[in-house]
């Protein structure tokens, strides 16, 4: 548990940082490409508050594809964000923390009106493990309201059944 208490703090760390080194704005304005390019049209990025859950769940996904979770699926509605995602390759539990504080953040992020946010892991697309995050939860614990100890109580954590 202690393990996962800093994988989680890590991941959360990691998140901020990413989120205030303008990674982010980055992915929303991308650099002019060269001349002679074909470039598509430009376009508005997705308006965030807008009760359009398909541009949040895109979003979402894009956002994770783009921090290296490639194998995702999201499905927003207006009171859960569900991110079902295949683990990549890992070296330790540290790093598999990172990859759920990533889609915790994002999610939360991005459907900051939902009152849920659920994470399905999978490796090599077995199911392994749900957990169910409140998104009150995770923005008490971002603002310091809610210490690391008791934000991780708070999650409701299922083992799915895992066949080799």
């Amino acid at each position: 548990m202690l393990k996962l208490k800093k994988l989680f703090f890590v991941s959360f760390l990691l998140l901020m940082l990413v989120a205030s080194s303008g990674c982010i704005d980055d992915f929303f304005n991308p650099p002019e490409p060269p001349p002679g390019d074909i470039v598509p049209p430009p376009g508005e990025p997705p308006d965030l508050s807008s009760g359009d859950f398909d541009e949040k769940a895109v979003t979402i996904q894009a956002l994770l594809s783009f921090n290296g979770i490639d194998e995702s699926l999201v499905k927003v509605t207006s009171d859960e964000v569900l991110v079902r995602y295949n683990q990549p390759p890992v070296k330790s539990e540290d790093d598999a923390f990172l990859h759920i504080g990533l889609i915790l953040g994002t999610s939360a992020v991005v459907h900051q009106d939902s009152e849920r946010i659920r994470i399905q892991t999978f490796i090599d697309e077995l199911p392994v493990s749900e957990i169910t995050v409140k998104t009150s939860d995770f923005f008490a614990y971002r603002e310091g309201e809610m210490n690391m100890d008791l934000f991780i109580k708070s999650w409701e954590l299922k083992e799915l059944p895992y066949e080799e």
